[in-house]
């Protein structure tokens, strides 16, 4: 697993800092709840799957922390698997990517959960804990930014890749660290 947080992290045994804020821990799968509950609360943890080579699930964990956000701040490998095909794919949209990149972060992170969750308006206004009426302001504010309404399918599509290789867009780095 991955972890980033602004504050210490704990030392583990098997434990190397990537950079300054991420660091990796390799566990057995049994330590990880204990560990995860020890955290800070501002801590973001990205999950490998489990592999017989230990650097596979090392390389796999800097993809799901950078999908990792303040309501998903654990995420795992095995969630977000088939996002990372398209992230490396040559499908881009640099035109909607820079359009959404100027929009707010609560905006960009109300797209993707919407896109995560295939949540009704109601219901990912209660994961977000704002009005419903502020997820329509939101999704309205994308539109009109990008000419794509992510409430029709074949709009969602580019939104959804654009947002993901602007969120991984450092990913290449991360990786180059291991």
């Amino acid at each position: 697993m991955v972890v980033s947080s602004v504050t210490n992290l704990p030392e583990w045994r098997l434990a190397f800092d990537l950079d300054k804020n991420n660091r990796v821990y390799v566990m057995r799968p049994k330590q990880e709840s204990k560990f995860l509950t020890s955290l800070p609360k501002e801590t973001k943890v990205g999950i490998g799957k489990r592999h017989f080579d230990l650097s596979g699930s090392i390389k796999e964990a800097p993809f799901a922390l950078l999908l990792s956000n303040k309501f998903d701040s654990i995420v795992h490998y095995d969630e977000v698997v088939n996002m990372y095909n398209i992230v490396h794919s040559s499908l881009d949209y640099p035109d909607v990517r820079k359009k959404l990149s100027q929009l707010d972060e609560d905006t960009q992170l109300t797209l993707w959960l919407y896109t995560k969750k295939q949540a009704t308006l109601s219901s990912l206004a209660h994961i977000l804990m704002v009005h419903p009426k502020t997820i329509e302001y939101r999704l309205e504010k994308i539109r009109q930014a990008t000419q794509l309404n992510p409430k029709v399918g074949i709009d969602l599509l580019p939104l959804t890749v654009a947002y993901l290789k602007e969120k991984t867009d450092n990913l290449g780095i991360l990786e180059t660290e291991l």
